[in-house]
């Protein structure tokens, strides 16, 4: 076995989960964020809500930057030793590896798995219902720099990016991804990166991003932005 699979073998329960097939880019930059301590994974805390629920721990829990609990497998309740991958973790935590090693975001000012609330009405959300996005790197004033939408396949990942690539040069939300990406006009980001395994390294879908009220246009554009100032 490759690196990757012996470190999730190391930390499932027991030891035992289904076999997974995994892209090069996701495994090179999910250990690298691993060995440079980017992301540390460890026995649940006292205060995780899976282990008060549960009454199990594994050695799967990180925590992200604004101190919530993740865990990379969701147990099976009925089978201690059983467990299945979060597959759309190893791409997300690859992706946001890479931005903190090689493109030198700012570990200060960055969320990961952020739980939020809408703050107006838009064309399917409203005011106060909640959502969660999958990484975001703000600027010196707090804004959304870039904001990054991780799938746990090349395919789903592709079929938003297709979806976005039909339209012209500064084209509306995609009708099929309105619900996915309906909090675009929420955060307004500078830039979205959709990520997937096998389009990490090198990026594939980057665009810039432009929202006016309840419009947000996608211009494509070559590789990630710089980080910011």
């Amino acid at each position: 076995m490759n690196w990757l699979e012996v470190f999730l073998e190391s930390l499932a329960p027991s030891g035992r989960q289904s076999p997974t097939p995994f892209e090069e880019d996701e495994r090179r930059w999910f250990q690298a964020g691993v060995e440079h301590n980017e992301f540390r994974f460890d026995e649940c805390i006292a205060s995780c809500p899976r282990l008060r629920r549960w009454s199990r721990t594994v050695r799967d829990e990180f925590i992200t930057p604004h101190g919530k609990t993740r865990h990379l497998f969701n147990l099976v309740r009925d089978d201690p030793n059983s467990c299945f991958l979060a597959r759309e973790y190893i791409p997300h935590i690859a992706a946001v590896s890479r931005l903190l090693i090689q493109k030198k975001f700012d570990r200060r000012r960055y969320s990961f798995s952020l739980y939020r609330s809408f703050t107006r009405d838009l064309i399917l959300k409203r005011c106060g219902e909640g959502y969660e996005t999958d990484a975001e790197f703000y600027d010196s004033h707090g804004a959304v720099h870039l904001l990054v939408e991780a799938k746990k396949s090349r395919h789903e990942t592709e079929a938003i990016a297709t979806q976005i690539d039909a339209l012209a040069e500064w084209g509306p939300v995609p009708a099929r991804h309105r619900k996915e990406l309906e909090y675009v006009l929420d955060l307004q980001p500078k830039y979205l990166w959709l990520v997937g395994p096998g389009l990490i390294d090198p990026e594939q879908f980057v665009y810039e991003v432009q929202v006016e009220d309840m419009k947000a246009c996608f211009r494509r554009i070559d590789a990630l932005p710089n980080a910011p100032k």
